[in-house]
This record gives C-alpha cells, sequence and structure tokens, in this order.
C-alpha cells in the first residue's frame, strides 16, 4: 500500500531495498563509543552545477577511529537505496574494523531529489545514481561521482587528518554496489581497490529502465520471469540476456571513457553476490568478473584451485585471477543461499563483525552467513589483518 500511494513509477532507480530507518544527524548518530560524523562544512551544490565543488549534492559522513596514525587508508563505503551512512555502517561492521586495524571511513549520503528548471540532484529512493540522472543527464566528473572525489580532496586538504592517497579503496551495497564499480572504471587512478556487493557491470544500463533489465526485476521490483529456459529459479532475479555482453566487450565499456588516452593501471576488485539474489541476478558477478578480467589482460581461468576464503566455510564459492607477475587482481566470491544484501558474522574476534537485520521493511539486508564479507575485503585489500 506504501508503494501505491509513493507511485511505483515515481520511484523507477529505487533499488528496492525498503528501509525505514532515520537518517544519521548532522550532530552523529553513536557507533561503538565513537561518531559518525557529518563533515558539515563539505558544502551543498543545491543547483547541481558542475563547476562548483559536490555537484551531486551528497552529504559527507566520516568515521575516525582512536589512535589513527600518519598516512592512514581510506575507505568510501556507499549505501543501498532508502539507507543511510548509519545504516549501512552498523549492517556492515565496518567501523569495528577501522577501530582495530585504524583506517578512515567515508559514508556519502544521498539526499532527496530536489529539481532546478533542468537539473536535478537526488533521488527520491535515495539511490545513488548508478545508472542516469533524474532531469538533464551529467557527463564524466559532473555529478555524483565528482562529489565523491572532492570528498576526497577535503580529507586530503584538511590539516585535521592525514591520508595515505596511494591506499583508498571503495565498496558498496547494490545501487552503491554499482557506484563503486563506476567509480573504478571512471577514476582508476584515486583507487587502490574496490569491492561492489550486489551490483551490475560498468556501462551495464546508461538509464533508469534498462537499469532494471540489468538488475533482472520488472518496474515493480518483482523479478522478471524471463524467457522460457532463461531463468532457473523462480523468485530469483532475471537478467535479461541481452544485455549480457563477451568479456571484451565488457572491457571496451571502460575504454571508450578514456577514447586514445588509456589508463596505465586499474583497481583491483573484490566482487561478492548472493546465488538467491532476489534483487540484482547473480548472473552480475560473472558478468563484472569478464569485465574486470579482460580490462586486467588476464584469463578466465581461476587461479586458486578451489581454495576458500575462510576454511571450513561451505557456503560460498571463492575464486581468484593473477595477473603475470603472480598479484591477485580480481577476486570473486558467490554465497551459497544468499538472498540481497551483505553476508556478515556477528562475533567479537577480529575477522566477526556486522549486525544480523533481516526485516526488509525495516531496511534488513544483512545476514549471518558465518562469513564477514567486510572483513575479507578489507584483507583482499591488504588494509585488516
Amino acid at each position: 500500500m506504501f508503494l501505491k500511494k509513493m507511485g511505483l513509477k515515481k520511484i523507477f532507480t529505487l533499488f528496492l531495498f525498503l528501509n525505514f530507518f532515520p537518517i544519521a544527524s548532522a550532530a552523529g548518530v553513536s557507533v561503538a563509543g565513537n561518531k559518525l560524523q557529518h563533515i558539515a562544512e563539505f558544502p551543498e551544490n543545491l543547483t547541481g552545477s558542475p563547476s562548483e565543488i559536490n555537484p551531486g549534492n551528497l552529504k559527507m559522513f566520516l568515521y575516525v577511529p582512536d589512535g589513527v596514525k600518519k598516512n592512514a587508508p581510506v575507505v568510501f563505503v556507499l549505501h543501498g537505496c532508502l539507507q543511510s551512512a548509519e545504516k549501512i555502517n552498523r549492517q556492515t561492521g565496518w567501523s569495528k574494523l577501522a577501530d582495530i586495524n585504524k583506517f578512515y571511513l567515508v559514508f556519502p549520503q544521498q539526499q532527496g531529489l530536489r529539481a532546478s528548471q533542468e537539473i536535478k540532484t537526488g533521488n527520491p529512493g535515495l539511490c545513488f545514481d548508478w545508472s542516469g540522472y533524474f532531469g538533464k543527464p551529467k557527463a564524466r566528473g559532473e555529478g555524483e561521482d565528482k562529489s565523491i572525489l572532492d570528498m576526497l580532496e577535503y580529507l586530503d586538504k584538511s590539516s585535521l587528518y592525514s591520508i595515505d592517497r596511494k591506499r583508498v579503496f571503495i565498496t558498496g551495497l547494490s545501487a552503491g554496489g554499482c557506484m563503486a564499480t563506476l567509480m573504478l572504471a571512471q577514476w582508476p587512478e584515486y583507487f587502490a581497490g574496490g569491492a561492489p556487493i550486489a551490483g551490475v557491470p560498468f556501462g551495464c544500463a546508461k538509464n533508469k529502465y534498462n537499469g532494471f533489465k540489468c538488475m533482472g526485476v520488472k518496474p515493480s521490483f518483482f523479478p522478471r520471469r524471463g524467457k522460457k529456459g532463461e531463468c532457473v529459479e523462480s523468485g530469483e532475479a532475471c537478467m535479461d540476456a541481452s544485455f549480457k555482453k563477451e568479456p571484451q566487450q565488457w572491457a571496451e565499456e571502460i575504454r571508450r571513457v578514456y577514447g586514445l588516452k588509456q589508463p596505465q593501471k586499474f583497481p583491483k576488485i573484490m566482487i561478492w553476490h548472493g546465488s538467491r539474489d532476489q534483487y540484482v541476478d547473480d548472473d552480475n558477478l560473472q558478468e563484472t568478473v569478464e569485465q574486470w578480467t579482460a580490462i586486467h589482460g588476464v584469463d578466465m581461468k581461476a587461479d586458486n584451485n578451489g581454495s576458500k576464503l575462510k576454511d571450513g566455510h561451505e557456503r560460498h564459492e571463492y575464486k581468484e585471477y593473477k595477473d603475470k607477475d603472480g598479484n591477485v587482481v580480481v577476486a570473486s566470491v558467490l554465497v551459497e543461499g544468499l538472498r540481497h544484501g551483505v553476508s556478515i558474522e556477528p562475533g567479537d574476534a577480529n575477522d566477526q563483525g556486522g549486525e544480523e537485520v533481516t526485516n526488509s521493511l525495516k531496511g534488513g539486508y544483512s545476514f549471518d552467513y558465518m562469513l564477514h564479507s567486510s572483513y575479507y575485503i578489507a584483507r583482499f585489500w591488504g588494509i585488516a589483518k
């Protein structure tokens, strides 16, 4: 009834994860004895002008652990639709990892729709606009992607913080995962690594309607039925097969961003997905692996001989792909039976964390699968013990 009153067509970029928890206040939200601080001096950009700071008009939240040293790493964490900085942090347990391993956390936060005559910022479902903006489309560096980079510049220039520009990382869930992949593809020189969770490949959709087809749902957010034989399990998202590509075609989606001046290097990436995702087809994991192995120039044969991230944990499939120097540049984790969300393992050990919330009406998209995704992502990046 709530969605009917809102009007489904009006929330077409909503990546469907209903969350009724309150947005973090400007005064800060208490987290593990510390505070997730809203950086009020990071400027608003009410017109969405690309010539000014923060053209996507995002809010900036920052977590600084006690005892953080000079030249510390930075991790950007992007929330899903109708979520907040506070919500994604609590569910994923990133602040605990920051406390243990001493790195900064930046949580960009979407705002509601704000319209001018030609340019609109924000999103009615509080989603990051990964598949096309409301109103006048914005080019690379003129929207939310630039806002995220502006947050990094703010940290770097501030006398209050000391960051290592060579150790900047980005992760996100769902719409946030799609935006994380977009940042890695469009701005590889800024990031050492990334980890999209329940996302899609870069360039899969360039407008909100095709975004649904990449995800594998209808505009009503119910899974596509697909053509006969197209999808195996009912109740799961079903990616439109016409949106799938060959590895080099996927790589070309990234290469065409740069034309003749191609980047020298791309970040390492760890891709996560649940095998029973009802909102974003887990076929997107394989498509994303194909894209990033191709852009890194490595083959599709996994190099880890079936090893697991966690010994004795049989509910996940882990694959890693190495470059010619033996460095893992692409890794993937398919969590068996996981619906749309993040895999966590609540507990006090260093490799445990997160808060399980499974009620979708309360924004519950974290599931105890005895595998703390945030920890293994940070370990993959080399910033967690």
